[in-house]
């Protein structure tokens, strides 16, 4: 520990302030108009923290990767704290019109990953497509946004500024379907159910009130019946008095359309609903209730009542009968001789109608409509999780999903902010998964799958929830960090193209080769060209007198088929970056750049250079054929050049890619070609601005 002190603090702590400066140009794109005194004290503070609590487990990984991780949480956060402080918006009127005035501009709002603060935002978050409301509280836009990835957020910024959606479309270089799956994402209610709750749930927050469930006392009592009005479930869920989040649950989003239009009809013909099965835990002198069956019902009454769908057109049950009082020729309500309002009865059909459509003795009927609910009283942590496996057990509730509840709570926690990566999110460029894959509970096994694999393959089972039970005793925080940090330096690297083989079937497979391709010391860029030889022509080739297509045969994913099917590619693998001299070919890059730029260059700064490199490449969208590693040399240099001048490369690189989609073999005579095209961009500028 004291060589790696050493290694960090020598020369007034470089090496520690040389990673921050690293991950500002990965994630800001640089550090020209930043104090960095406050992120080099907060990276101070993370490296102490570390230190004094024995935070790292030398065990699981090099400390370089674990530290590079926390300090770009830290910075993150810091970053966000010091943008909140400068954003000030607001909605004024002009010309009886609606718009947002602030102070920072479109691409610096669009630049930044994390959230935006904001005192005003959208309007009803179901109709975000339509206007915009006013003193929306920070907190909720922070929590909404931190459930979108960072293509969704780019998206919400460019609406925030009335880009149109076609122009959307062209500057994230979106497709219509694409761009439908961000929106649906949006717009769903898993994430904007926060934006009209009343307060961020939260450490602060959880400090619920002892008669939040209004009449249940703690008692020795196991169960108590119970029931709520419709009106009564959404108003506590809105202020977190019920909470319908819990980690080991399924997601909200499992019925379709027509299976949720027939539970509003039901409920508004009167027809009984079984029990909603909630559990009350206490911490700390806190009650908790979660809502722990039944949650696809409330959350889809809860999305009824503010406008979220209309009732199907394919509903059994559409024309339902009601009373209301009898209406004279001019409106009033005809009475007896006593004073007493008349009633008539009448029908509706219900078929493509909103809440808000239906006549308002339908909306009160349905408000005051009865949920029978059971409370189980004074659960632990383990008596919940069990409680959710069994309630589930005679339900459609896949494999996936049962096995999950086997998995450690903070654990769980980790694994879903994991899948909130732009890694994993249906219609991302560097994405081939499909929300299908998150509703069925496919993607959370497959990251338990991933990081048993990586971190303990002899202990792989097929029963997935063993596996969440066994990581629940043996993993600790290192081991979702340090799959997070593996997830984060992939992305770097991917495309569609090599998104191709992270599907839902094998990704785990992948995420344990990358892992072992890591160990090897060899740029990322070449892992990516090894997918490219495998998809295009390695699936067939022959090792030990076998090709992994006639492996891939074998489906199952017992331990030993597993183990084969990665050995298998590995040496695969190593075979192609071995006859393609990759250690080779990597070093002779700094002699490139050395040669072409700047003698001085060291390979501390080649590693900059590959930082900047990679963020640019994620921003400027560069082509399959422009991210050949052959092509790698002359774009390290060109960075290497922005350096050297003081020159911003991001809207020159996205103008270049637009135009050229290839390059010379001869990386000199290619580095010159982009230094001339650098330079007379830079000119062009220059002219229109005098």
């Amino acid at each position: 520990m004291k060589q790696i002190l050493d290694s960090y603090y020598a020369d007034n702590a470089r090496k520690l302030h040389r990673v921050v400066n690293q991950i500002f140009y990965r994630k800001y794109g640089g550090i020209a108009n930043q104090d960095m005194d406050e992120f080099y004290s907060v990276a101070n503070d993370v490296f102490t923290d570390i230190i004094i609590k024995n935070r790292y487990d030398s065990n699981k990984g090099d400390f370089d990767g674990f530290l590079y991780t926390a300090l770009e949480l830290a910075i993150v956060d810091e970053q966000k704290r010091q943008n909140r402080d400068k954003r000030r918006y607001k909605v004024v009127d002009a010309d009886g019109e609606k718009r947002v005035v602030h102070n920072i501009s479109l691409d610096a709002l669009a630049m930044e990953e994390d959230r935006m603060a904001a005192e005003c935002w959208l309007q009803n978050p179901y109709q975000l497509e339509e206007q915009l409301i006013e003193e929306l509280e920070n907190e909720k836009l922070e929590q909404y946004l931190a459930g979108l990835s960072g293509i969704q957020r780019q998206i919400v910024a460019m609406k925030m500024e009335y880009i149109p959606v076609s122009q959307i479309k062209q500057l994230l270089k979106l497709s219509d379907k694409q761009y439908k799956q961000h929106m649906n994402q949006i717009k769903s209610y898993e994430n904007t159910k926060y934006l009209f709750r009343d307060s961020v749930h939260g450490t602060d927050s959880q400090r619920e009130d002892k008669s939040a469930m209004e009449g249940v006392a703690t008692t020795t009592e196991k169960t108590k019946n119970t029931s709520y009005a419709v009106s009564a479930i959404s108003k506590k869920l809105m202020k977190h008095h019920l909470r319908d989040d819990h980690v080991l649950q399924r997601t909200s989003g499992q019925w379709n359309n027509l299976y949720k239009s027939e539970l509003i009809s039901d409920i508004l013909q009167g027809k009984a609903l079984t029990q909603v099965i909630i559990s009350e835990e206490i911490k700390d002198g806190i009650i908790k209730y979660w809502l722990i069956d039944g949650k696809q019902r409330c959350t889809n009454i809860d999305e009824y009542l503010h406008d979220v769908f209309p009732v199907s057109k394919n509903v059994q049950r559409y024309e339902i009968q009601y009373q209301a009082n009898k209406k004279d020729a001019h409106g009033n309500d005809v009475l007896t001789e006593d004073g007493f309002p008349i009633p008539e009865n009448r029908t509706f059909d219900i078929r493509n109608k909103k809440f808000s459509q239906l006549p308002e003795e339908l909306q009160d009927q349905f408000q005051e409509y009865q949920i029978p609910v059971m409370l189980n009283l004074n659960c632990t942590k383990k008596e919940i999780a069990y409680d959710i496996a069994r309630f589930n057990r005679c339900r459609p509730m896949t494999v996936a999903q049962n096995g999950w509840t086997g998995l450690e709570e903070d654990y769980a926690e980790f694994v879903d902010n994991i899948l909130k990566m732009d890694f994993f999110q249906e219609g991302a460029l560097i994405s081939s998964y499909r929300q299908s894959n998150k509703k069925s509970g496919m993607m959370r096994r497959m990251i338990v799958e991933s990081i048993m694999v990586i971190n303990d393959l002899d202990n792989f089972h097929k029963d997935f929830r063993k596996m969440c039970e066994y990581l629940s005793k043996e993993a600790n925080d290192s081991t979702f960090i340090e799959f997070y940090s593996l997830i984060d330096r992939l992305s770097q690297v991917s495309n569609k193209e090599i998104a191709e083989v992270f599907n839902i079937k094998d990704s785990f497979l992948w995420f344990g080769l990358f892992e072992r391709f890591t160990r090897l010391g060899v740029k990322d860029i070449w892992f990516a060209e090894f997918v490219r030889a495998f998809i295009s022509e390695l699936h067939k080739k022959k090792v030990k007198g076998i090709t992994y297509d006639l492996l891939n045969e074998k489906s199952t994913k017992d331990k030993s088929i597993v183990i084969q099917k990665l050995e298998h590619l590995e040496l695969l693998m190593k075979g192609f970056l071995q006859e393609k001299g990759a250690d080779r070919k990597s070093n002779d890059t700094l002699s490139f750049v050395r040669e072409q730029v700047d003698p001085k260059v060291d390979q501390e700064d080649m590693e900059q250079f590959e930082e900047v490199l990679e963020g640019l490449t994620q921003k400027a969208g560069l082509s399959t054929k422009l991210l050949h590693a052959e092509n790698r040399p002359s774009f390290l240099a060109i960075v290497a050049y922005s350096f050297k001048k003081d020159i911003d490369l991001d809207d020159w690189i996205s103008d270049y890619v637009r135009r050229v989609n290839t390059y010379f073999s001869d990386q000199k005579k290619n580095y010159q070609h982009m230094k001339a095209d650098l330079d007379h961009y830079l000119q062009l500028l220059i002219a229109k601005g005098s």
